[in-house]
C-alpha cells in the first residue's frame, strides 16, 4: 500500500474500532427488515454504481497512483461484489492505483476475512494496491473530527459511498447536526432506500422479523409528509403486531400521503417503547427535493422494492 492509502486504512479502522457496540445493537432490527430485497435490486445498484465511476473518470483527471477509498455502509457481499468490476476499471486505467475497501458493519474475522482474502486477490490479478477494513460497527456510529476528515480528504483523490440493500434508509433524519461529513466529501455516491410504496406487500415479511426477533413487541408506522416550511410532519400512524391495525389502515394512509412529499418511517417496540433505529422510506419526490442535505442528487431510479439515487457529495461541488 502507498503511504497515504496506508494511513487512512489505519484511521478508519481505528475509528471503527472505537464505535461502541451499541450502536451495532440499535441497528440489529433494522438491519433484519432490510432483508426483503428483490434479486433485480442487487444487480441494478452495482451497475449504477460502476457507470457513474466511469463517468467520473472521463469528466475529471485523477493523479497517475490515484488512493479511492470505497465506503460499503451495508457492509457484506454485495459491496464485495459491487468493488470487484471498480478494481478492474483501476487497474485498466492507472498504474499502480490503491484501492481501500471499507465494509461497515461486517466482522473482521469470518467473512471478514473472506472479503479481504478475495478482493485482495482481485486488486494482485489488476495492478491495483487493496486494503480491506472491516469491522462489526456502522458507519452512522462514526464520531470523526475535524483533523481526521481533513486527513481523509487530503490522503484520497477518490472517495466512493455505496449503501445497497435499502441502507441508505439507516441514516440519520431529519439531517444529523453534524451531517455525514464522509458522505459530503464523496464523489461518486449510489444510496439505496425502501420504497415506501412497496411497504405494503413487504408486511408479511416484517411481520416475520417480530416473530423471530426476541423482545421485539411491534412495529410502528409512521407517516410524515412534508408541510409548507419545508419540515417532516406527522400525518398518522399505524402498528403492525398482536392487535395492530397496519394490515387494514397502511394503504389508506399511503393513498392520503402520496398528494405530498412523505416518509414512512418504520420502528422497532417493545413494551410501547422504542426498541432500535428506525427504518426510513422517503418517497422519490423528498428525495429529489434534498432531503440527504449532504449530496447533490444527479438519478432516482426505481429498482423492485427500493429506490435508487445516484448522487454526489456537495463538498466536492466547491
Amino acid at each position: 500500500m502507498t503511504d497515504p492509502a496506508t494511513l487512512t486504512a489505519n484511521l478508519l479502522s481505528n475509528a471503527l474500532q472505537n464505535v461502541h457496540s451499541s450502536c451495532t445493537e440499535e441497528q440489529r432490527v433494522a438491519r433484519q427488515l432490510l432483508r426483503g430485497v428483490d434479486p433485480f435490486e442487487r444487480f441494478v445498484p452495482a451497475r449504477l454504481l460502476l457507470e457513474a465511476l466511469k463517468t467520473h473518470l472521463d469528466q475529471h483527471r485523477l493523479p497517475e497512483k490515484p488512493v479511492v477509498l470505497f465506503m460499503d455502509r451495508l457492509g457484506g457481499g454485495d459491496g464485495a461484489h459491487a468493488a470487484a468490476p471498480i478494481i478492474d476499471t483501476l487497474g485498466k486505467r492507472f498504474r499502480g492505483a490503491s484501492f481501500i475497501h471499507v465494509s461497515f458493519a461486517t466482522p473482521s474475522r469470518g467473512l471478514g476475512s473472506l472479503l479481504r482474502g478475495n478482493l485482495t486477490r482481485s486488486g494482485a490479478e489488476h495492478g491495483v494496491l487493496v486494503d480491506v477494513v472491516s469491522y462489526n460497527r456502522p458507519a452512522e456510529g462514526l464520531d470523526l473530527d475535524s483533523r481526521q476528515i481533513e486527513a481523509i480528504h487530503n490522503e484520497c483523490d477518490l472517495l466512493i459511498t455505496y449503501s445497497p440493500g435499502g441502507a441508505g434508509g439507516l441514516l440519520p433524519y431529519p439531517a444529523h447536526p453534524k451531517g455525514d461529513p464522509l458522505l459530503a466529501l464523496s464523489h461518486v455516491c449510489v444510496l439505496s432506500f425502501p420504497d415506501p410504496e412497496s411497504s405494503v406487500a413487504d408486511l408479511p415479511g416484517y411481520r416475520t422479523v417480530i416473530e423471530a426477533e426476541p423482545g421485539l413487541c411491534s412495529l410502528l408506522l409512521r407517516m410524515q409528509v412534508m408541510n409548507d416550511s419545508g419540515q417532516l410532519e406527522e400525518l398518522a400512524r399505524c402498528t403492525l403486531g398482536p392487535d395492530g391495525d397496519a394490515e387494514d389502515r397502511l394503504w389508506v394512509l399511503l393513498d392520503n400521503a402520496r398528494r405530498r412529499r412523505y416518509c414512512l418511517f418504520i420502528e422497532p417496540m417493545s413494551g410501547g417503547r422504542p426498541a432500535g433505529a428506525p427504518v426510513h422510506c422517503p418517497c422519490r419526490t423528498l428525495l429529489n427535493r434534498g432531503l440527504i442535505n449532504d449530496v447533490s442528487v444527479n438519478r432516482i431510479v426505481p429498482a423492485g422494492n427500493r429506490l435508487l439515487t445516484v448522487a454526489v457529495g456537495k463538498e466536492t461541488l466547491t
